[in-house]
Parts: C-alpha cells; sequence; structure tokens
C-alpha cells in the first residue's frame, strides 16, 4: 500500500512541478510519472528484503511459492503506472485534486485488507471488500509470504486483468492530454 500511495502521490506532482522544464525542452512528458512509480518500486523491493528475512526468522519460514513475488511486484507495478499517468493528467487541469487525493488514500488503506483478511469479515462485508482492486494485490503478495502458498489463479486473473485495463485508461488518457505544460 505504501508503494501504491507513494506513487500516486509523487506522480501526481510530476508533470506540475517540472512545468518550466517542460515548456524548455522537448521530451516524452510520460518519462515523468514513469520515473516517479520506477523510484518508488526501488524503495518497494529493498522493503521486502528485510520483511523477507524476517519472515524467515520468526516467521513460518520461506518455501518455493516466494517465488512469484517478482510475478506480483510486475503486476501491481503496472497496475501503479496506470494509474499514475492517469492521475497525473488530471491534477494538471485541476490542482485541488492532489488534496482530494491524500483523502482518498488514507480512505483506501482503511478499505484495503492490510490489517486484516477477507476470511475475517462477513460474507455482506466481504463482498464489499473484494470492490476494492487493491485487495487483489495485497493477496498477491500475502499469501506466498505469509501463508507459504500461491495466491488462487482467480485472484491472478483478476489483478492481471486490472492492470492491463489500468495501463490502457493511462496510456491512452496521458496522451489525450496534449496541452499538458
Amino acid at each position: 500500500m505504501e508503494f501504491f500511495e507513494q506513487s500516486i502521490s509523487s506522480s501526481l506532482m510530476s508533470i506540475v512541478g517540472k512545468g518550466s522544464l517542460i515548456r524548455k525542452v522537448y521530451f516524452p512528458k510520460a518519462i515523468l510519472p514513469l520515473a516517479t512509480v520506477l523510484a518508488n518500486l526501488i524503495n518497494f523491493l529493498f522493503a521486502l528484503i528485510p520483511l523477507l528475512f524476517l519472515v524467515h526468522i520468526i516467521g513460518p519460514g520461506l518455501n518455493a511459492s516466494i517465488l512469484f513475488l517478482p510475478m506480483a511486484c510486475l503486476i501491481f507495478f503496472v497496475f501503479v503506472t496506470g494509474f499514475s499517468f492517469f492521475f497525473a493528467c488530471i491534477n494538471v487541469f485541476f490542482r485541488d485534486f492532489s488534496h482530494m487525493t491524500d483523502v482518498l488514500m488514507r480512505a483506501l488503506f482503511y478499505a484495503s485488507p492490510i490489517l486484516y483478511t477477507i476470511d475475517f469479515m462477513p460474507d455482506g462485508m466481504r463482498k464489499f471488500l473484494l470492490l476494492n482492486p487493491l485487495s487483489y494485490y495485497i493477496a498477491c503478495f500475502r499469501d506466498p509470504i505469509y501463508h507459504r502458498h500461491l495466491p488462487s489463479l482467480e485472484t491472478v486473473l483478476i489483478a492481471v486483468s486490472l492492470s492491463v485495463t489500468s495501463l490502457i485508461i493511462g496510456f491512452w488518457y496521458f496522451p489525450a492530454m496534449r496541452n499538458i505544460s
């Protein structure tokens, strides 16, 4: 969740904050949000190292399901990149959107099954929590690390489809904003 929140927050200001550079030098504007997401991905990957070490030492240990983590990182990276492109464009035209995003991120944190699992929720609440796209990505990381098994095929397919949809919408919307400056 931290990777998602930091990437979105950083990409919101990636174009607006570099307005003078964009006006002076021509380069693909998509590099700006992509660079922020890549920088946050590197931080996220470095944060996984101590977590995996602690799980191995004091937790249930690691097994072969941990080999799914690079795929989970790639799927989540694609999802976050699509959202970053979309939000970076919106913030160019609606500057107050960055303030609303902070509130949205706080609400999304509590609506995401990070501190709790979906299995502990009643059926009515479970269906509501599955509407949150981050719940599928959390499961893609939680299952190999803590539960020592691969996420279900349904969870992975939903996560992949959400990632591809996010990237398509982000790539479609980003070039549509030709007046970005």
